[in-house]
């Protein structure tokens, strides 16, 4: 089956879209969505309007706005989204701001290959100065794509949509298994927010053998090429470490001078500015790595399981326990006083055990899907390009 290559701007008109009001008076609960670059991401995820404001006609025509039909294609075309790449087709007519450029599909381009051609080869490469980031509508239309006849178009749109729904699910999935610790959680101990089974409560402080802060006086003066890894605030997710964009530090620096802020399997870090109060448990196999600016827990297992503190410091109910002052105010910064403070629900230790066996569970489950999604988005790229290239 014969493909040709064709400028984009031969088979689609080539648009932008127009202004924003700037009186919020102008924006109504009725009419058509108006898009902003800042709204692709929810549309793109949940391909909802309802996170959007709307404009009526009489608004959209006094600002000069175009209605854009549905299946137009919208990605940035100015400032820093247009790095990021993100493409939206529109499952409605919408108005369109300036900075999103919109592609309407002539009768020869199918609207549903062409979102998957963007996705796979970004209009991101358009931009000329990295430093000013822009693509210009003229570089859009030249931009050569190799098409196939429309019935092979559809066809291969086809194959890509059904790929591309068995990753969503696997992605709705661990969205789910991401929330069950919290589930757990409450289903075990109860509200953590007014301890609705009356547990007796105590000073985190009570529960550990050490609270302290990691590195905070020029930890980079100490960074190395190798060695030993430690941890930043950005490494540190709910419930688990991220080891990525680690800075490392010598193996004398580390047992000598950075000793006491070594981190130890089992102890808690939690995060004290940004995001404060999230936290995770330190890994076996990440004993003896080091800490910058994240408090350090270690708690007396006897009394208190890591899973289980670990669990209620990332509920919102424990989030607001470590953070709330005693005047009541929400801090933006957690500190060691404030954490070694905080009252904490104490469930019988036996109870606690149940419930890191059942996070366990939960973890190896959450690891497997991970797994199974790389798996699924490599084999998603390979279909694209084989697509792409005409051998699918």
């Amino acid at each position: 089956m014969t493909w040709r290559e064709v400028a984009l701007g031969d088979i689609a008109e080539v648009a932008a879209g127009g202004g924003a009001p700037q009186d919020a008076n102008d924006f109504a609960n009725e009419g058509h969505p108006f898009v902003r670059a800042g709204s692709l991401r929810d549309l793109i995820s949940s391909d909802s309007a309802s996170k959007i404001e709307y404009l009526t006609p009489e608004v959209a025509a006094r600002h000069g706005l175009r209605l854009f039909p549905s299946n137009t294609l919208l990605f940035a075309k100015s400032g820093m989204s247009a790095t990021i790449g993100l493409v939206h087709r529109l499952r409605w007519p919408a108005y369109v701001v300036n900075h999103l450029a919109a592609l309407v599909c002539r009768p020869t381009l199918d609207s549903a290959f062409l979102l998957h051609y963007l996705r796979a080869f970004s209009p991101a490469h358009l931009i000329q100065d990295a430093a000013y980031p822009s693509i210009r509508l003229s570089d859009i239309s030249a931009w050569k794509i190799p098409l196939p006849p429309p019935s092979e178009q559809r066809r291969i749109a086809a194959i890509l949509d059904k790929a591309d729904a068995l990753r969503t699910k696997r992605r709705e999935a661990l969205a789910l298994l991401e929330r069950l610790p919290q589930s757990i959680l409450v289903d075990m101990f109860g509200d953590p927010a007014v301890n609705s089974r009356g547990w007796p409560c105590v000073t985190f402080e009570s529960l550990c053998s050490r609270v302290t802060v990691g590195i905070v006086v020029r930890p980079a003066s100490y960074y190395k090429e190798s060695g030993i890894p430690a941890l930043r605030s950005l490494n540190i997710k709910p419930g688990k470490i991220v080891l990525n964009d680690l800075v490392y530090f010598s193996e004398k620096d580390n047992s000598g001078k950075l000793r006491k802020t070594q981190l130890r399997a089992g102890d808690l870090v939690l995060v004290r500015s940004g995001r404060p109060g999230t936290a995770a448990v330190v890994p076996g196999e990440l004993d003896g790595i080091n800490a910058i600016d994240l408090l350090i827990a270690s708690p007396k297992h006897d009394k208190a399981s890591s899973g289980y503190l670990c669990e209620l410091f990332n509920s919102s109910a424990g989030r607001a326990l470590v953070l709330s002052s005693q005047r009541g105010q929400i801090q933006k910064h957690l500190n060691v006083g404030s954490l070694s403070a905080a009252q904490i629900a104490l469930p019988p230790i036996e109870l606690q055990h149940q419930f890191d066996d059942r996070i366990a569970k939960v973890t190896a489950l959450l690891a497997k899907t991970y797994e199974d999604l790389g798996l699924q988005n490599a084999l998603f790229e390979s279909l694209q390009h084989r697509a792409f290239s005409g051998r699918l």
